[in-house]
């Protein structure tokens, strides 16, 4: 398999405030991992967002965010089942 950098951002528009955006990183990082679903956080310069996130009200430097890689050929068979998982535990930080 040849190496490949894929980035996918996905966001909510209706955050208006890093701050929220963060914070519901951090509550769907935790319940992904009751999902069995263990992700990592990552916090990123707020200018490397603000051109594509124009709604954003940035209220601080940086804004963290869910990350997560694939590192070999046969976790592609898993891709389902961790959207899936994913799904779950966002909806459930969501729903709150």
């Amino acid at each position: 398999m040849k190496n490949q950098i894929n980035l996918q951002v996905h966001s909510k528009k209706h955050k208006k405030f890093k701050g929220e955006i963060s914070v519901l990183s951090n509550a769907i990082f935790e319940a992904a991992a009751l999902e069995n679903l263990h992700l990592a956080i990552a916090r990123f310069p707020s200018a490397l967002f603000a051109g594509q996130w124009q709604g954003v009200q940035w209220d601080h430097d940086d804004v963290t965010c869910l990350r997560s890689c694939l590192m070999k050929p046969e976790q592609l068979d898993w891709i389902e089942r961790i959207w899936e998982a994913l799904d779950r535990a966002t909806n459930s930080v969501l729903k709150k």
